[in-house]
């Protein structure tokens, strides 16, 4: 089978098992989102990173969702803490952020308990949202993460900021591929490209009438 024809058949595959899931269980983008766009940053919090990044988005007065790492929130609770005060949403993105195809189902589930125990440790409260790293999900895990009422978001937009040595690239790359309401947007708080580049990221959204919102329970 060409590479095109196994592109089409997973598409396929992908949409019919969104169709057959609760709204809450798995998404990729907002429906009826009015005209608010949804910000999303994996990998923090980082010491450098996510605290310029939070004071560029209080600037704009605008808010995101933040998949932190459990490690990480161990190492910086205090950034995870700023998160949450500030109105953002915090959500989890496993404890090491192992590649999913090195871990099994189980495996996955002891890293969520472990995440969630430190949230409830640090007086970050219940995290509901759940992304895995690299995108990557069986069945299997995703029966997991339900049976554990946990809302697992991918993104509908990557913006590859991690592969960028420049904010303008970003900045250019959304300027041709512009954000639309309800999108799902994916970047990365553990690089310096993405807090370099927000504030031009968020004028463009205002230019053109969107609003950065933090995902909430409401939007699935």
């Amino acid at each position: 089978m060409e590479i095109a024809q196994k592109n089409r058949l997973r598409q396929a595959v992908r949409r019919a098992l969104f169709g057959l899931l609760p709204s809450w269980a798995l998404t990729e983008r907002v429906e009826n989102a009015d005209r608010a766009v949804f910000l999303t940053f994996d990998d923090g919090p980082h010491p450098e990173h996510t605290p310029k990044l939070l004071d560029e988005l209080a600037r704009y007065g605008a808010k995101a969702t933040f998949f932190a790492v459990g490690g990480r929130i161990a190492e910086h609770p205090e950034i995870a803490r700023r998160i949450v005060a500030e109105g953002h949403t915090l959500g989890h993105h496993s404890y090491h952020h192992t590649d999913p195809s090195h871990t099994t189902a189980a495996q996955l589930a002891e890293e969520i308990e472990k995440t969630l125990a430190l949230a409830k440790e640090h007086g970050l409260g219940v995290l509901r949202f759940f992304r895995p790293p690299h995108g990557k999900l069986t069945a299997g895990k995703l029966g997991r993460l339900m049976r554990s009422r946990q809302s697992t978001v991918l993104w509908n937009v990557d913006t590859k900021d991690y592969s960028c040595d420049h904010e303008w690239e970003i900045i250019a790359w959304l300027e041709r591929n512009p954000l639309r309401p309800g999108d799902i947007a994916l970047m990365h708080d553990n690089h310096a490209v993405a807090p370099r580049a927000i504030g031009a990221v968020l004028e463009q959204l205002q230019s053109s009438g969107l609003e950065a919102k933090a995902l909430t329970i409401d939007h699935l």
